[in-house]
């Protein structure tokens, strides 16, 4: 490591902010990497020496990319009826995560209800999960449009860290044996209308598109049994 990057320095105009830099080229420019930063402190006490430290999450570089996307992306009910959306997670790191899906009813009335199928779902490296969605107007309900977040919280699973290496002064632990998983929480949206109950006119299209289908069904069972009638005749 060249002696710039040999010491960290604060950062000027901040407090309690150091910079830290790594020769990459000495790496071999490696095109992804993970990083943690830890502190420690060992100081000797009455009997024994004690050993504290705090260590952050792994930090991928670049980042993990996960692509999450609601199908269908917006739906229109009204009260009383109900439909499934399924939600994608697409990810393209190369472990396996722990994904938990939540759904934020912060400003949502108690009328839309939401029931999630798969809350928690493991997803192998470079792999989808698929979670449905089940949602619900009760009557009587708001006529207007309502935007839904699905909170994701996805756990990637972080590295072990060297447990072999001791200070030969103290005999304790130089550097964590592991640390906290990488926690990625990605939010999601999507679109729900509200509309409201159908016009007297409007029922009785429905009624009509219905039955008319039964109309032809009949119509043409009626023109088979005269068929028949008229050559027995």
């Amino acid at each position: 490591m060249p002696d710039k990057c040999a010491e960290p320095k604060e950062k000027e105009g901040s407090q309690g902010y150091v910079e830290l830099c790594a020769d990459l080229v000495a790496m071999l420019s490696p095109q992804k990497y993970k990083v943690v930063f830890y502190a420690e402190e060992v100081f000797r006490g009455v009997s024994k020496l004690t050993w504290i430290m705090d260590s952050t999450n792994w930090i991928s570089i670049p980042p993990a990319e996960f692509n999450i996307s609601a199908s269908p992306n917006s739906i229109a009910l009204r009260g009383g009826e109900n439909r499934f959306s399924e939600l994608l997670i697409n990810s393209t790191t190369d472990r396996d995560i722990l994904v938990n899906l939540n759904v934020s009813k912060s400003k949502i009335p108690d009328y839309i209800l939401f029931d999630i199928s798969l809350k928690q779902l493991r997803i192998p490296p470079h792999g989808v999960g698929l979670s449905r969605v089940h949602l619900s107007v009760l009557p009587p309900a708001d006529p207007r449009p309502y935007t839904i977040f699905f909170l994701t919280d996805i756990a990637v699973p972080s590295d072990q860290l060297s447990d072999t290496a001791y200070s030969t002064e103290s005999n304790c632990p130089r550097i964590p044996c592991s640390t906290r998983d990488e926690i990625i929480t990605i939010p999601s949206s999507f679109i729900l209308t509200v509309e409201g109950p159908l016009s007297p006119e409007e029922q009785a299209k429905r009624i009509s598109a219905i039955l008319e289908p039964l109309d032809i069904i009949i119509g043409i069972g009626g023109g088979i049994v005269g068929f028949f009638i008229g050559r027995k005749s």
